[in-house]
């Protein structure tokens, strides 16, 4: 399921680009992944590789240069 700030549409039903980080906490609030990012336009997702993460619950932090912010959290 996508995750993240939303861009604005352009009227064409196309996001705009955008600048933004990833972040990603385990349970007890370390920070276990950083990223600093660019989304262009009709491309707007990311693949994170989770594969050395131990089993438990993670939250996402996503936000963008306009200082939107989406949390979200996931189970490996």
């Amino acid at each position: 399921r996508p995750v993240g700030p939303r861009p604005a549409d352009k009227g064409e039903g196309k996001p705009e680009s955008f600048s933004g980080s990833i972040k990603i906490w385990d349970i007890q609030g370390k920070q276990v992944y950083s990223e600093n990012m660019q989304f262009s336009e009709g491309s707007l997702s990311k693949s994170i590789p989770v594969q050395d993460l131990n089993a438990g619950v993670y939250q996402v932090t996503i936000s963008d240069q306009e200082g939107r912010i989406s949390y979200r959290k996931f189970f490996k």
